[in-house]
């Protein structure tokens, strides 16, 4: 546990987000205790009694923030105002889509290929002019994936608050980033990327995740990645044995090598879900939301 000491702000303590966590929300509304739950796509803050409890799925290096920073004053630059004004005009995030894969597919695949985009939506950003060069090149270069990610879904980010006394939730507000739809633009350019090369190669597409897609033969993997570039996106290949797809109704679980490039073989296990997955932990956290 993590203790921060400061006379500017209140006292913080940041702890690993673990499933204990409902139980004691529960306990808090159990005794009418009066707290307020900040709730975020991958932590929770709770202030209690003038303490502030923050909940972590995993620890940020510093880089995320100084990139974050970096990407909104970059985009909140002058020169962007009318270009942002036409991107909010245009973009629904009910449009976001993720994966998509061929409704069927056979049990054994052999071999196959994935054709993975880098940085895909930091390059949207750049190939729209929103950030420059010198923040693309440090969030690239600077941080670890895990921090690049991060700093790219700070555009996204949207809090729920909620507010306990008495043992009843007497409010919930909502806190939306003003830069959300600049993360929905970047779902949906490389979405219609994905799009276009399984609708070009459909006879060996297989599915895609995110910004990855997986085709039957190198041919076709070498064309969705000239596709790509086209496209200004920069896309690396990597070959992949022995796949097999099980149909398991709620998703398809796809397990395969992956080939490294000194020729050792990493085996992985992926699933392409349907949309109504979550987590156990939301949910157990969820019910106790609802009035």
């Amino acid at each position: 546990m993590h203790k921060i000491d400061s006379k500017r702000s209140k006292e913080t303590f940041t702890l690993e987000l673990k499933n204990d966590l409902p139980q004691l929300l529960e306990y808090w509304i159990d005794e009418g205790l009066p707290f307020t739950l900040y709730q975020g796509g991958k932590s929770y803050k709770v202030e209690f009694k003038g303490i502030v409890y923050k909940f972590l799925t995993e620890r940020i290096k510093p880089q995320a923030f100084v990139a974050g920073n970096m990407i909104k004053k970059d985009i909140n630059s002058e020169q962007n105002t009318v270009l942002l004004s036409d991107i909010r005009d245009s973009i629904n995030e009910d449009d976001n889509r993720y994966y998509n894969s061929q409704p069927v597919m056979p049990h054994k695949l052999g071999d196959a290929y994935l054709v993975d985009i880098n940085s895909a939506y930091l390059t949207v950003l750049l190939n729209y002019g929103l950030i420059t060069e010198k923040t693309f090149n440090y969030t690239n270069f600077k941080c670890p994936k895990r921090e690049r990610l991060v700093a790219v879904g700070m555009l996204a980010q949207r809090k729920d608050i909620y507010e306990f006394k008495k043992g009843l939730q007497i409010s919930h507000t909502q806190e939306i980033a003003e830069t959300r739809f600049l993360f929905n633009l970047c779902v949906q350019d490389v979405d219609d990327a994905m799009q276009k090369i399984a609708k070009n190669l459909p006879s060996d597409y297989l599915f895609y995740w995110v910004d990855g897609i997986y085709l039957k033969s190198k041919r076709a993997a070498l064309k969705a990645m000239d596709i790509l570039t086209d496209l200004g996106f920069k896309s690396k290949l990597k070959k992949l044995q022995s796949m097999k797809c099980f149909e398991w109704g709620e998703y398809k679980e796809l397990s395969f090598y992956e080939v490294e490039q000194d020729g050792s073989r990493k085996e992985k296990v992926f699933h392409v879900p349907n949309a109504k997955y979550k987590s156990q932990l939301r949910k157990e956290i969820n019910k106790l939301l609802i009035n």
